[in-house]
């Protein structure tokens, strides 16, 4: 108790440090949180492509509109590439052909003066074609 009531400025130095150091790591926190956001949407992003592509055995405009509304939805506008084995010709995947699709997004840990540690983002699903091409 007798330092709360202590008349020296010590106290106050003190606690101005604290706030600043509490402040810090509440930034830096947030910022990690806000990258654990980015990476949650980025798999989001890949699976529901993913899905897309599977469903309709192909990559083409499903995808793209796929892509598109989850732009709008999140905010975000990734990279996305698909590896899949065409058939010879069209854009389109035969059934139980694996197709794979990998999701990135340049990112930052940020704290007070801006993006800090640059980071790359990526997240990749795979599945396989539920469509049968003749």
């Amino acid at each position: 108790m007798k330092r709360l009531f202590n008349k020296r400025a010590e106290g106050y130095i003190d606690t101005a440090v604290s706030v600043l150091a509490l402040t810090l790591v509440f930034l830096i926190s947030l910022s990690f949180f806000s990258v654990l956001i980015q990476k949650t949407y980025l798999d989001m992003f890949s699976d529901s492509l993913l899905e897309t592509a599977c469903r309709s055995g192909r990559v083409g405009e499903e995808v793209s509109t796929r892509f598109n509304e989850l732009v709008q939805l999140t905010g975000l506008s990734p990279n996305y590439t698909f590896e899949c084995s065409y058939i010879s010709g069209a854009n389109k995947v035969q059934l139980g052909a694996n197709i794979t699709v990998t999701v990135s997004l340049d990112s930052n840990l940020s704290g007070l003066f801006g993006g800090i540690f640059p980071l790359n983002l990526v997240s990749k699903s795979s599945g396989l074609s539920n469509v049968y091409w003749k």
